[in-house]
C-alpha cells in the first residue's frame, strides 16, 4: 500500500510507523517537517489527489492551518480515502461542509479516535444506554 501524508502529529505518526513496519510505503509527504519521514518524498498537495501516487492519505493536526484545511477540502472532493486526526478543525460548520462534500463525492473519511476503544468507554456506553 502506498500512503500519503498531509501534516502529522503524535497519533498519525504512530499509525504511519506501524503501517510502514507492516510493509506500507510512505510515498508523498506534504506539510510534514523535514526529516520526519526520510523515506517519504516531499511533494505538493496536488500529488495527494492523484490515486496513482498513493492509495490513501493520513492527515495530521499539528500545525493546522487554513491552507491545510483547503487541501483537505480538495481531497474530500476528489473522493480520496483519508485517515484523519480528530478533531482536525474545531468549527462544526467546517466539519458539516466536509461531510456534505464527502457524501456527494462518495469518499471515505475515517477519524482516528483510539480512545473510543478504551474499556471504560464501553462500560460508560452500557450505563448510558440502560
Amino acid at each position: 500500500m502506498k500512503l500519503g501524508m498531509l501534516g502529522t502529529d503524535e497519533r498519525i505518526a504512530a499509525v504511519v510507523a506501524e503501517a510502514s513496519r507492516r510493509g506500507a510505503e510512505i510515498v508523498a509527504a506534504v506539510d510534514v517537517p523535514v526529516g520526519t519521514w526520510p523515506e517519504a518524498v516531499s511533494a505538493d498537495s496536488g500529488s495527494l489527489i492523484d490515486p496513482a501516487v498513493c492509495d490513501a492519505v493520513f492527515v495530521g493536526v499539528e500545525g493546522w492551518s487554513e491552507a491545510r484545511a483547503d487541501v483537505v477540502r480538495l481531497l474530500v472532493q476528489a473522493g480520496r480515502p483519508l485517515l484523519t486526526s480528530h478533531p482536525l478543525e474545531l468549527s462544526m460548520l467546517w466539519a458539516w461542509e466536509m461531510e456534505m462534500i464527502r457524501r456527494d463525492a462518495g469518499g471515505v473519511v475515517l477519524p482516528l479516535c483510539p480512545e473510543r476503544l478504551h474499556p471504560f468507554i464501553g462500560r460508560l456506553k452500557t450505563v448510558l444506554e440502560a
